[in-house]
């Protein structure tokens, strides 16, 4: 179903991009020269803000599509913080067991890789003190794979923000490309 929804968008962004190319080599030629500048700018936004809107997407519609998954309690046997001097994030290790069958996963909780090392190190600290080690946790597995598992959590705010920011490129591009200025000095 999500998958669907993945491969329409990514039909949309493609057929976006060759209809943008074929406007500027037939029409842009012809009418009037369009501005390198702005050209190059569009040629670099398009790519990434289809990508952006496509990856992050999927990592969208996935997180969905994993919250209707059955559930399982399962058993925190490891939490820890883990990085370096620049970055820090919580690494939580569970156990669970489906038909007799004992899988292992270990996750970051989607705390991202990003900000000041206080505030990394701060999130981390108040992710493993909540998964502490002996704790029963819910944990929501795929019944087609049963090691593909998760435990249920809020999605990062970043994979919204790179939606977003893939939209603004995009439609940078697209407003650039269709309404091009007439060339000026550079």
């Amino acid at each position: 179903m999500y998958s669907d929804a993945i491969m329409i968008l990514s039909i949309i962004a493609v057929s976006i991009s060759i209809a943008l190319a074929i406007r500027y080599l037939i029409i842009g030629k012809k009418a009037y020269q369009i501005n390198r500048l702005l050209l190059i700018v569009c040629a670099i936004a398009l790519p990434i803000g289809s990508y952006l809107i496509i990856f992050q997407s999927t990592v969208l519609l996935t997180h969905i599509e994993s919250m209707e998954f059955p559930s399982v309690v399962g058993v925190v046997v490891k939490s820890e913080i883990v990085g370096s001097e620049r970055a820090f994030r919580p690494s939580v290790t569970y156990e669970y067991q489906i038909d007799s069958v004992k899988y292992s996963k270990t996750t970051s909780m989607q705390s991202p890789m990003f900000g000041n090392k206080r505030k990394q190190h701060d999130v981390a600290r108040v992710t493993t003190e909540l998964y502490h080690v002996g704790k029963e946790v819910e944990v929501l597995y795929n019944p087609d794979d049963p090691s593909e598992a998760n435990l249920p959590h809020s999605l990062a705010w970043n994979v919204y923000g790179q939606i977003g920011f893939g939209a603004v490129l995009l439609m940078i591009s697209i407003v650039g490309l269709l309404f091009p200025r007439k060339k000026s000095f550079l």
